[in-house]
């Protein structure tokens, strides 16, 4: 009774990875997420001893997807406060109780969809600040610095041949397995760039089927049956896909598992795991065990495999689609000189 609900579940396989293309579509490709800068003249390369600035930033989604889970992504400014001072109360802006330089906003923007082929843009304004000169100096360049930190995802979607014939001389078998490299980028800055799928031995099955042969002589005279064994031996394997991941973007991933996007964005780099991403995976929707499940990117790699109550003990070659999906936070960073001068 198993051997036939296996074979079932081994024809389902055959059928739908049979008709079932690719669903990485064009949404799925690039190499670039949440880009901003500053916004023109927001603030001035020149201003004056007592102006008021008012700063805003052009904040542009390029990547294939919204901000992860619903949540927002943060958009910070780091100011000289010999320089500029808050002016007034700003509801929406926030200054870290303990980085009187600092303030933050949070932010939401769309990725790429039917209606917007090229992701959604939105201005983030990040209040006002009064820029002072103390001492005699008639004038000094100041730097200001923003980052900008949000959740975001890769998704990656491809058929891969499961070859139970690596070990055999097959003539024409239904797939090969061959690795697969990925050169546009996923529609995220963080990408997986080669698929390296690998058929793991992990046991030997040995079957012995008795069988009825009838004898005949020469004349074709029927003289009877005999029983004849007949022994085979097949190899059990474990389908592996080591998965290399690479930040293709601008600037840095970390991962975190903090509840909130505050708490992720604003805090220290020591309580961030820098240059890490969290991946999952699915062959045609039978989860994956990933090991690292949180990868680093200096060595970008990790090894994906089914599940040993999984495995499908079959003779035959099958297509099957495999799903990679990295989450992490990304930030990114800009700066811009300001002169503040005096009038005579």
């Amino acid at each position: 009774m198993k051997k036939i609900i296996l074979m079932i579940m081994i024809l389902g396989f055959l059928v739908i990875a049979g008709c079932e293309p690719s669903h990485q579509t064009s949404q799925y490709v690039g190499t670039r997420g949440v880009d901003f800068d500053f916004s023109t003249n927001m603030p001035p390369d020149q201003v004056y001893v007592n102006d008021v600035v008012y700063f805003g930033f052009d904040v542009f989604n390029r990547g294939a997807h919204g901000l992860v889970g619903g949540k927002q992504g943060v958009l910070t400014l780091d100011y000289n406060p010999l320089y500029f001072e808050i002016e007034g109360t700003q509801p929406d802006i926030f200054s870290l109780t303990d980085q009187s330089n600092r303030l933050y906003t949070t932010f939401n923007v769309d990725g790429r969809r039917t209606s917007y082929t090229q992701g959604e843009k939105t201005v983030v304004n990040l209040g006002l600040l009064r820029a002072q000169l103390p001492g005699t100096r008639e004038s000094v360049n100041t730097a200001l610095n923003a980052n900008i930190c949000y959740p975001y995802r890769t998704f990656l979607s491809d058929v891969v041949c499961i070859d139970t014939n690596v070990f055999e001389d097959v003539t024409d078998p239904l797939c090969r397995s061959t690795p697969k490299t990925y050169t546009g980028g996923q529609g995220a800055p963080i990408s997986v760039s080669r698929v390296n799928p690998l058929m793991m031995p992990i046991r030997v099955i040995e079957d012995e089927t008795e069988t009825t042969v009838s004898i005949v002589d020469e004349h074709g005279q029927f003289w009877g049956v005999e029983s004849e064994v007949v022994s085979t031996r097949h190899v059990v394997l474990k389908p592996v896909f080591e998965i290399h991941i690479r930040n293709v973007g601008g600037g840095t991933p970390f991962y975190s598992d903090d509840r909130t996007i505050l708490d992720a964005c604003l805090r220290s780099d020591e309580t961030r795991q820098l240059n890490k991403v969290y991946v999952e995976a699915d062959l045609q929707g039978l989860e994956l065990d990933c090991t690292p499940r949180i990868v680093d990117l200096k060595d970008g790699i990790t090894r994906c495999e089914v599940r040993d109550d999984d495995l499908s003990a079959t003779s035959s070659s099958y297509n099957a689609v495999l799903n990679v999906e990295l989450e992490y936070y990304y930030v990114d960073s800009q700066s811009k000189s300001v002169s503040i001068r005096r009038l005579r």
